[in-house]
């Protein structure tokens, strides 16, 4: 049953979240909270595009094989 709550705890959350606000005031959260996370990665993952496109820009489906390649995979994590 615990993993059952964790498993759903977030989609049931945003869903109250929609009812407390309404659908116009949570849609445009929703969005400008994507377009402030896509910016996040974008700045970090510099040269890395492609991994980032992949992932957000995607049908829904998983990502093909990664098709981009970097010699540094670390992110300092005084950037995050």
């Amino acid at each position: 049953m615990g993993f059952v709550v964790r498993y759903y705890k977030g989609s049931l959350m945003l869903h109250s979240f929609r009812e407390a606000v309404g659908d116009g005031k949570f849609f445009q959260a929703s969005h400008d909270f994507f377009q402030m996370f896509r910016s996040f990665w974008k700045e970090r993952l510099k040269g890395q595009g492609k991994l980032l496109e992949e992932w957000l820009d995607s049908n829904g489906r998983l990502p093909d094989k990664p098709r981009y390649a970097s010699t540094d995979h670390e992110i300092q994590s005084s950037t995050l």
